[in-house]
């Protein structure tokens, strides 16, 4: 619920996917849509491209950065993607997989382009949400620019029990309010997002100049999303924090390759744990790991489904004396006694409807 400025200093080390990059690391490819595509510097980037049809998917790994292009973009994704990548395996963070979310952005008018983001979100967020089914272990979700209306709109279109490890936007077109309480975005970031860094910078005139106070879609006493951050930073969600990055990028183009933004989200990153994120493991044979579809702090889906049915509940039964669950006491200790024990299951079985 803080203001933060970017921070300097070097990021730690995560298990698999923090590691700095060897010196003369250099590869060579050819991008096509729907392949892996290395570039010059060395990150390789699938494209998902949301206008072709087929059966589209993100992949299932331990680590996954997705990435959102902006307006008038769609054919420039991959490179932008390929960009901040780089940006970011410079600053320690490398992922298992790079993917370059591309969507339609055509639009002939701000308005259209708002519309477009909408219909992208709607596209991205079943696929996010069929990742964390197969078992993927962290989910990263960037954007630059119309991108940052993307990822939000998805995480507002996210079902319950779905939770993205980090947002990032860059250079966001839109009003702060939508992201403090009873603004647009507020709820979708509360539910499903366990940490998001919005990256701005008053050196961006393109978002100002729509988006800032009095501007087309801004309002007295508003701020610029992407160029100020937030009005209140104490009427944001938990986990959400404005990163200025005024004295680094100069206009609106020049996050993806700000030294300052990667290192920055690279120990955010892995300030977030050798986990990612402070859900158990998985239960008996599922590949999922279990949610928690109320918000309340214990994990009653123990199938990862996205809802409390009674498969979890013959799970749970199944499974009580498994170390995915004695080991985690606190997700499954419904009844707040210190034990995962029958009086949990009991309650566990009270609330399937």
């Amino acid at each position: 619920m803080s203001r933060h400025r970017a921070s300097s200093r070097a990021p730690v080390r995560r298990r698999g996917v923090l590691r700095r990059l060897g010196a003369g690391l250099a590869a060579s490819g050819i991008a096509t849509s729907g392949t892996a595509a290395t570039q010059s510097s060395g990150s390789e980037v699938t494209v998902l491209d949301l206008r072709e049809s087929g059966d589209l998917s993100l992949p299932a790994v331990d680590e996954l950065l997705v990435f959102a292009h902006g307006w008038h973009r769609s054919s420039a994704g991959l490179g932008q993607a390929a960009t901040f990548a780089d940006t970011l395996a410079a600053a320690g963070y490398e992922p298992d997989r790079t993917v370059a979310f591309v969507y339609r952005a055509d639009a002939q008018n701000p308005e259209g382009a708002l519309e477009q983001a909408s219909e992208a979100a709607a596209g991205l967020a079943p696929l996010v949400q069929s990742a964390l089914d197969e078992g993927v272990g962290s989910i990263r979700l960037a954007s630059h620019s119309l991108g940052g209306r993307v990822l939000f709109d998805a995480l507002d279109a996210l079902e319950a029990g779905y939770v993205v490890d980090t947002v990032a936007p860059m250079g966001i077109p839109a009003v702060g309010s939508t992201v403090t309480e009873g603004g647009r975005w507020y709820d979708a970031i509360a539910d499903h997002a366990a940490a998001v860094r919005n990256y701005h910078s008053r050196n961006d005139g393109v978002v100002m100049g729509d988006f800032g106070p009095d501007s087309r879609f801004g309002s007295s006493g508003d701020t610029a999303l992407g160029a100020q951050g937030a009005p209140d930073a104490s009427a944001t969600p938990d986990g959400y924090a404005d990163v200025d990055v005024t004295d680094t990028v100069s206009g609106h183009g020049g996050y993806m390759s700000s030294s300052e933004v990667g290192q920055d989200l690279a120990a955010a990153i892995a300030e977030q744990g050798d986990d990612g994120d402070d859900r158990p493991p998985a239960v008996g044979d599922s590949d999922a790991q279990p949610t928690d579809p109320d918000g309340d702090g214990l994990y009653e889906d123990l199938n990862g489904n996205g809802e409390t049915d009674y498969s979890d509940v013959v799970r749970y039964f199944d499974n009580m004396d498994d170390p995915a669950m004695t080991d985690h006491v606190d997700a499954y200790d419904y009844n707040g006694n210190g034990e995962v024990d029958y009086a949990d299951l009991v309650d566990l079985f009270g609330q399937v409807r």
